[in-house]
């Protein structure tokens, strides 16, 4: 099993550092990569704790110093669209969201 077959096995959490608004492109969050990997547009879950804030669509821009190769500890940002910035707190995770199970149903 290579590296980045196990990093697609494993949840995608970041937590999130800043939040900010930029204007044409809604809510963007930075934060550094805890493990996982998240695709562009990809449902993602904001939570605290076990309790899940809210959600929505994630696209994914590395944030690197130039001339450094992005790593899988960088800090990265995601662009949340609409996504109410008031909902959102440092210290919170976003994860990728997980379909709902037979046992959910």
């Amino acid at each position: 099993m290579t590296s980045e077959h196990s990093a697609d096995a494993q949840d995608f959490v970041l937590t999130i550092e800043d939040i900010f608004t930029i204007t044409g492109r809604g809510t963007v969050v930075v934060g550094p990569v805890a493990s996982g990997v998240l695709k562009n547009g990809e449902t993602v879950e904001v939570r605290e704790g076990d309790q899940v804030i809210t959600t929505g669509r994630a696209f994914v821009e590395f944030v690197c110093r130039p001339g450094r190769p992005p790593r899988p500890t960088n800090r990265v940002s995601l662009c949340l669209g609409t996504l109410d910035r008031d909902l959102l707190k440092t210290g919170q995770t976003i994860r990728r969201r997980t379909p709902p199970t037979a046992q959910d149903a």
